[in-house]
């Protein structure tokens, strides 16, 4: 993880520390303990089952949570593809159908059925990778992009980006490859040589946009086929679209344990495009996939937490050609294929 951003793993843990302590000082002042009990310490039998009853409400608040209306999941899991890697970070489709995933220092190719085709080393771990309409496979570094034939050859290699730099996207579109920029908050715009054209999403007052709030490494970025890029605001729980030039369009999102809003800090963390507008959605602490129309209005869900290994985060997500679909899960290094349900019904 990137320096500067909160580790969650100690966050967590302390947490659950003040939670604790919070339990006791209710049990020893709040709940009407003598204050001298305050010298010698709670009861340790009363203290445990004050922390037992916050377990439990907290474990049945998770439940009613994740708990998802029947009738809103309009996807079925059609299959699962094991990448074989230790930790799995991104993944493309082609438009032959082949799907390609990166994780550890490798980038590997598996055909439409899961068979293992091949796979090449970039110089470093690769972070996210895409597959531009001539073949060629962009492949995002932490630090830099380097560009790919289809053949796993070396093309290209970007000049290192300098600051904090953390890249978490790359997306090939016409004669533009867009790199979405974590450590910096912005998405860049660079031609195919690797010139840079813009900077999108930064704070500017004066074209009002607010700008990309990122406490953790999860920025993405689509183009539809309108030209117009959306772009996840974690911070802010919103979808923002932009043109090419970096005006801010619209935006839609609000933050919200219910099933249409964005839960937590800062989700959603990965998007994708469905024909129409339509948005692909993943989030993390409470791990859901849905779908939203061009509007921001939920459609669909795609699948909540328990298709997910527990802890799952950075759901990165692709869709291909019959509507489907695929959902990284990191936790358990493997690619999720889901099926609209009229599709799978047929």
């Amino acid at each position: 993880m990137a320096s500067g951003w909160r580790d969650t793993r100690a966050f967590e843990r302390r947490r659950a520390a003040v939670i604790v302590t919070v339990v006791a000082l209710i049990c020893c002042g709040v709940a009407g303990w003598k204050p001298a009990l305050l010298g010698g310490g709670c009861s340790r039998a009363r203290l445990t089952a004050q922390v037992n009853q916050a377990q439990q409400e907290t474990d049945a608040s998770k439940e009613q949570l994740e708990h998802i209306d029947p009738s809103l999941v309009k996807y079925t899991e059609a299959g699962r593809i094991a990448t074989g890697f230790s930790e799995t970070r991104g993944l493309a489709l082609a438009r032959d159908g082949r799907l390609y995933v990166a994780g550890d220092q490798a980038v590997r190719v598996f055909a439409e059925d899961g068979a293992l085709q091949g796979e090449f080393a970039p110089s470093a771990p690769p972070h996210c990778l895409a597959v531009a309409a001539d073949g060629a496979i962009v492949v995002g570094l932490k630090e830099h992009v380097e560009i790919y034939g289809s053949d796993g050859q070396l093309q290209a290699t970007w000049e290192r980006l300098a600051g904090r730099a953390y890249l978490t996207c790359v997306v090939p579109s016409g004669h533009d490859i867009y790199v979405a920029n974590a450590g910096d908050r912005a998405i860049l715009r660079y031609d195919r040589s690797g010139q840079l054209l813009g900077l999108i999403g930064q704070k500017d007052d004066t074209r009002g946009i607010p700008g990309l709030v990122v406490p953790s490494p999860h920025l993405d970025v689509a183009v539809g086929s309108d030209g117009l890029l959306r772009v996840n605001n974690p911070g802010r729980r919103l979808v923002e679209i932009y043109t090419p030039e970096g005006e801010l369009k619209a935006s839609w999102g609000r933050a919200s344990f219910e099933i249409d809003g964005f839960c937590g800090c800062c989700n959603p963390t990965d998007i994708a495009l469905l024909p129409g507008g339509r948005v692909v959605t993943s989030e993390k602490g409470l791990p859901r996939v849905k779908v939203y129309d061009a509007d921001g209005n939920l459609e669909a869900v795609v699948a909540g937490p328990e298709a997910f290994a527990k802890g799952a985060k950075g759901i990165d997500l692709a869709v291909d050609a019959r509507g489907r679909v695929f959902a990284l899960d990191p936790k358990a290094n493997e690619v999720l294929i889901f099926e609209p349900n009229e599709v799978a019904e047929q």
